[in-house]
């Protein structure tokens, strides 16, 4: 992404035409389905893509990985050339760019800190991918690790170097901004990153996002974003090149109290200079005095925190690894030598010990050059056992002397006064089950049990190493498209076990896809709705356990920037929850309470998208609902400002205008009892009868024209029977209410009417509420 060319290099279509011919069309595929609407067939779709992709990219990857330091004639997969300097050698192979990750220009001091800084291509990549932009279009992306180099592998795209239209493709000395619309674009995204507009190139033209991110208008008419590496503003740099990949991680930059500038510390963010420079120094302060000592103090009292959760849980508070040491140092007195302090401590040592590990297996390629895994499995196995002890004399010194200076190099603030012995001082198991871990190398479960048993005492020999694995890093679009596709799986199963078995895999799905990525708020937002799903199938303290953290999730997207539709379908989804918290309050203020929440939601909403269909109805049917639990005098009100939200939404077509019918005829007919009664009352009333009448007609005629649009369209209005809450009265009276508008329907359509009334009795709902 520096330095010229950029992720693809400047001629990516015009090289890759012949090479990708007759390969798999991984993008068109791609935007495809993406376009679809959510459903079943698009996220099984999506989940099955990328497993392809990534499955192809790793079969590939390996191939080029091994054959890389042999000649190039005798490579299986030929290398090309497509322009740009930073970076290594380049290849195509089933449609897809695979690209080293190499300091071959001695940009970043270094193949690891090179490796580091192409890393941040695919978290800049999830950043705008969620919730950012409906109009930008991105690629599939991957990092295969293997043998301690790093690959990149991308689908390739339909642009070249004529079709740039935003950003710098030769590092900052031509600037793109011919499209004002697009530059618009990019600027809302920016701003939705928190980052700081500034100035860059010959005409000191205004960005929010970094220069060299490129925007190509695709010969298939799309906008294509790339070169996403130096999307986070760095922090402070202490050496030439850490600017490139020490960055701030966005959790921290979308909730710093003041915009950041991506270009700082750049000769691409050469105007306002100091400025930059000082906003950003500011924020490392902020972070290091205040982000870190909160951090460690929760590290404290988080529930099963572990060295596999600990990353996720250090990341979502905008947190780099690369200060577990001053994470280490802050933590409170009474936990200085607890079970955190130590694993912070095993953490950083398995880090250092897994950049060790590359940097050998790359020497070893560069010596060898040999393909076959031999090689680099004794040296996997030399070095595992110089770790732990064999022999005894080289692992001293290896402990004492190298990997402390990597330990202090790479976690400053680590080690502690008087941790003169850490092989003495850590537990040896935890340090290697997480470097196997982060290495991706298995070890038989015989072998591990010996070591476990006596740890200091034991010898991994060559058959103990079952797999030198590879590392994939990618969007994670399978777990998120897993959960979704199992949510609407879901919707489709009438019993109530199989229906939440499918919820409860879809949420586990969708938490482990937060986990990966924890700024994916569209993920959070689905979950919410499966949460909901799931609490009404339930009864008592679980169900208002689950709907509160629906309630959570809805608040947390809410609290991040994203497009306005994300925001405004939070509230919406929000205020469901809060009708739900009303069905099943016992008090009824508790319940008025949870239903003008509920209003106040869909307000915000509407402040968002004036017109926004779902949030009119739910106002609508939250107006509705109030008036059974407010005094008689106000009855009338909630009715009539509930007639009101609906009265424009019923002419339309499709299942939300469908809804919006049904809900008008509970309106009218909510109406026409409080008029009979009041006729009842008054007989001699002249007026009051000429009102019930005109009440009466119209309410005949919309119930006469929801049934006449038959049962089909009915159950499309309330497509999942289960997910209604029945006992708690708010279903059974949507039922009962449209049992009452098919009563005088053909007897073809009062189907509809046993159907519904054998759903009632199955559900749990009493003989006696059906009777009534």
């Amino acid at each position: 992404a520096v330095g010229g060319g950029g992720l693809l290099g400047r001629h990516h279509l015009t090289a890759s035409r012949s090479a990708a011919a007759s390969s798999r069309e991984w993008n068109a595929e791609f935007q495809e389905v993406l376009a679809l609407p959510d459903g079943l067939l698009k996220f099984t779709r999506l989940r099955n893509l990328e497993h392809d992709f990534v499955y192809c990219a790793q079969t590939y990857g390996r191939i080029i990985i091994s054959e890389y330091c042999l000649p190039p004639s005798r490579r299986t997969i030929q290398p090309i050339s497509i322009g740009g300097i930073a970076g290594g050698l380049k290849y195509i192979s089933q449609g897809i760019l695979f690209k080293f990750s190499v300091d071959s220009c001695g940009l970043y001091r270094g193949d690891e800190y090179a490796m580091k800084a192409a890393a941040h291509e695919i978290k800049g990549l999830m950043n705008l991918f969620h919730g950012t932009s409906s109009l930008l279009h991105f690629p599939l992306l991957a990092f295969i690790d293997y043998r301690g180099y790093r690959l990149m592998a991308i689908s390739l795209l339909p642009i070249a170097h004529d079709t740039i239209e935003y950003g710098s493709a030769d590092a900052g000395k031509s600037l793109h901004h011919k499209c004002p619309e697009l530059n618009a674009e990019m600027e809302k995204v920016g701003r939705l990153l928190n980052l700081k507009a500034h100035r860059v190139g010959p005409d000191l033209f205004e960005l929010t996002l970094p220069a060299d991110i490129e925007a190509h208008r695709g010969r298939d008419g799309r906008v294509y974003v790339l070169d996403f590496a130096r999307l986070a503003p760095p922090q402070p740099p202490s050496r030439q090149g850490e600017q490139l990949y020490n960055l701030f991680r966005m959790e921290f930059v979308r909730k710093y109290a003041a915009p950041l500038c991506s270009d700082g510390y750049s000769r691409l963010g050469m105007h306002n200079y100091k400025e930059h420079a000082s906003d950003l120094a500011q924020a490392y302060e902020h972070l290091l005095t205040v982000v870190v000592p909160q951090t460690a103090q929760e590290l404290c009292t988080t529930p099963g925190l572990s060295l596999r959760t600990l990353s996720t849980v250090l990341h979502r508070a905008g947190v780099n690894l690369r200060l577990l040491g001053a994470l280490r140092a802050a933590l409170p007195p009474t936990h200085a030598h607890g079970a955190v302090c130590s694993m912070l401590l095993v953490e950083a040592i398995a880090r250092s010990m897994k950049s060790h590990l590359g940097d050998i297996l790359r020497g070893k390629m560069r010596e060898t050059g040999v393909p076959s895994d031999e090689p680099y499995r004794r040296a996997v196995l030399d070095f595992i056992n110089l770790i732990i002890g064999r022999p005894l004399h080289p692992s001293q010194l290896y402990w004492s002397t190298y990997l402390r200076e990597r330990l202090e190099k790479k976690f400053p603030g680590i080690l502690r006064e008087g941790e003169d012995d850490l092989f003495e001082q850590v537990d040896l198991v935890e340090v290697v089950e997480r470097l196997l871990e982060l290495s991706s190398l298995v070890l038989s479960q015989e072998a591990l049990k010996e070591f476990n048993l006596h740890p200091r005492e034991f010898e991994f020999v060559e058959p103990d190493l079952e797999e030198m694995g590879t590392r994939v890093t990618r969007l994670n679009l399978v777990d998120y498209a897993d959960g979704m596709a199992l949510f609407y799986q879901a919707q489709n199963r009438s019993e109530k076990e199989g229906r939440s078995r499918l919820l409860a895999l879809a949420r586990k799905r969708l938490e482990s896809s937060i986990a990966s990525m924890s700024t994916n708020f569209v993920a959070t937002l689905q979950l919410g709705a499966v949460l909901r799903e799931m609490a009404l199938l339930m009864k008592g303290s679980a169900r208002e356990e689950c709907l509160a953290s629906a309630a959570e999730a809805y608040a947390t997207v809410l609290d991040q920037p994203m497009e306005k539709e994300w925001h405004a379908l939070a509230n919406c989804r929000w205020a469901q929850v809060r009708m739900d918290e009303a069905a099943g309050a016992s008090a009824r203020t508790e319940a008025a309470a949870a239903l003008e929440h509920a209003i106040e939601r869909c307000d915000a909403a509407l402040l968002l998208l004036p017109r926004h269909p779902l949030a009119l109805r739910l106002r609508a049917d939250a107006f509705l609902r109030l008036a059974e639990k407010v005094d008689e005098d106000e009855v009338q009100n909630k009715l009539d400002r509930a007639e009101i939200e609906l009265a424009p939404l019923v002419a339309g077509e499709g299942e939300e205008a469908m809804r919006c019918r049904v809900l008008l005829v509970r309106v009218l007919l909510r109406r026409r009892d409080i008029l009979l009664r009041r006729a009842d009352a008054a007989p001699d009333d002249l007026q009051l009868a000429n009102i019930v009448a005109e009440n009466t007609s119209y309410t005949g005629r919309m119930m006469e024209a929801v049934a006449a649009e038959g049962e089909q369209h009915v159950r499309d209005a309330f497509p999942s029977w289960a997910s209604w809450g029945w006992e708690q009265g708010g279903g059974l009276a949507a039922l009962l209410d449209l049992m009452v508008v098919l009563r005088e329907a053909p007897s073809a359509r009062r189907v509809m009417l046993r159907d519904g009334a054998a759903r009632l009795l199955t559900s749990g709902a009493t003989v006696s509420s059906f009777k009534a």
